[in-house]
């Protein structure tokens, strides 16, 4: 059973490429805490994987340059995935810290 993930960052972006999610999580390492990032999945990265010892979840999703409408779009998409994936995986049943980037 996977162990209960305790602080869990939510970047609009892709991880481990946004390096202040990136610093943010290492800086967090030596806590003990269980750790994870839910990210945009760009193509030939892994649904799921640990990266640095953080578990590194992303949903399908993009960000383009379309305009105001495709990246609204985009975004409530990325939203609406992420809460669903936050209210359905067992090990963020217990999140007790939730940071949002550039949400």
């Amino acid at each position: 059973m996977p162990h209960a993930i305790e602080i869990l960052h939510v970047v609009y972006g892709h991880y481990p490429a946004d390096t202040r999610v990136k610093r943010e999580l290492g800086a967090l390492r030596d806590t003990g805490r269980h750790r994870a990032v839910i990210a945009v999945r760009a193509q030939g990265e892994r649904g799921i994987e640990r990266v640095d010892g953080v578990l590194a979840i992303r949903v399908p999703g993009g960000k383009s340059r379309g305009g105001l409408l495709s990246y609204l779009i985009e975004y409530g998409d990325f939203v609406l995935r992420t809460r669903r994936l936050i209210a359905s995986h067992r090990a963020l049943r217990q999140v007790q810290v939730v940071h949002v980037h550039t949400l």
